[in-house]
């Protein structure tokens, strides 16, 4: 079976199990999830291999050509490396081989840089899919320029009451204050890399993208957890009893100011001692019934997002609105170069990946710190 056959069959393959979860009218579970990871990571080396088979085919008809004597133009030249411009199109090539599919990518920009969709989506969690961090439940705000400002309201203070005819009526203080900021560039390098290794070898391709990404989004992840510390406002929750009356307690805080929870974000050591509290000296774990829901990873019906952004001993409620992640239109991008240093001369290349983010908490009433240790 030859590359191609081999690419068709693993393609096959993964959409006979996609069609097989949607004739059976459910999610897919994790098993099949990874099985279909696989097969998509399959197709995508299968790609690989034929690309550069292809390649490699026209270079030696080219090659043949020139020995032949045949005049094959200035472009011949470019592909076989005579000029800087063909090292330009390789790493062109090996950032778009390395970003995946999931990364939404848009278009290619100049000078041979990528420009992929933001990946910091604010769809809804539904339920069997737990969040997987804090920015899992932020709300996505997309700003056309760098500096956006909003107005917060600060003051509440209803008068509305009986009035007599003809007395005067009470007048009622509702102030807003002008907030403005700036989407901050949240960046960073790999270290230089040989263009053949990313070329010859697609999992080195899938695991730089998967570093790049997951060490943005920690980056963005600590603007948030710095945003909320740096906001007047954001009410407090001393620990009481345990951590099942203490959370408890931090949504009466916001559902007595008219606010609906949205969100936990717990740090797995605390969200293990929630999981094993015990009801009793029975024994019986509080995760057999109410409040907690392993499943759904909700607690007193609130959905959780367990993620170690929060400072040890810290855990945070969101209410809905409250708080939002703001960034550009650009999304993430992508940029590879080899003029670092002496790269070029090596035969080397180095990625940068950055966005334009901000965290800003709309209604600091609406958030809560919440202190875990006793």
């Amino acid at each position: 079976m030859n590359l191609k056959e081999k690419r068709a069959a693993t393609l096959k393959a993964a959409k006979e199990l996609v069609a097989q979860v949607k004739s059976e009218g459910r999610d897919l579970t994790d098993a099949e999830q990874a099985t279909l990871d696989q097969k998509v990571s399959e197709v995508k080396a299968f790609d690989t291999q034929l690309a550069a088979a292809a390649k490699s085919a026209d270079l030696l008809g080219r090659l043949d050509a020139m020995a032949a004597g045949v005049e094959v133009g200035e472009s011949a030249g470019r592909r076989l490396g005579l000029t800087g411009k063909a090292a330009t199109a390789m790493a062109v090539k090996a950032a778009r081989a390395m970003m995946p599919d999931s990364f939404g990518a848009k278009a290619l920009a100049p000078s041979g840089a990528t420009v992929i969709g933001q990946e910091f989506a604010a769809d809804p969690i539904a339920l069997g899919q737990p969040a997987t961090g804090l920015l899992d439940v932020l709300p996505v705000v997309t700003h056309n320029a760098p500096e956006f400002a909003y107005l917060r309201q600060s003051t509440r203070t209803n008068a509305a009451a009986v009035v007599a005819d003809g007395a005067v009526k009470p007048t009622s203080v509702y102030s807003v204050t002008r907030i403005e900021d700036v989407l901050d560039v949240v960046a960073h390098l790999t270290e230089a890399i040989p263009q053949y290794w990313l070329a010859d070898n697609a999992s080195l391709q899938t695991f730089l993208a998967n570093e790049l990404s997951y060490g943005l989004r920690l980056a963005v992840e600590a603007v948030a957890v710095a945003a909320i510390g740096a906001t007047s406002g954001v009410q407090t929750q001393a620990y009481a009893t345990d951590l099942l009356t203490t959370t408890r307690t931090a949504i009466t805080k916001v559902e007595t100011l008219g606010l609906v929870p949205s969100a936990f974000v717990i740090r797995p050591e605390d969200w293990q001692t929630i999981e094993l509290s015990r009801a009793d000296t029975s024994g019986i774990f509080d995760l057999s019934s109410a409040p907690v829901d392993r499943a759904a990873q909700r607690l007193w019906g609130v959905p959780v997002a367990v993620s170690t952004a929060p400072a040890v001993g810290t855990a945070y409620l969101l209410s809905q609105d409250s708080i939002a992640l703001d960034t550009d239109t650009l999304g993430v991008k992508v940029e590879w170069s080899s003029a670092v240093a002496d790269d070029f001369a090596r035969n080397q290349v180095r990625a940068r990946v950055e966005g334009r983010y901000a965290v800003g908490v709309r209604r600091p009433l609406g958030v809560v710190t919440i202190d875990t240790t006793a």
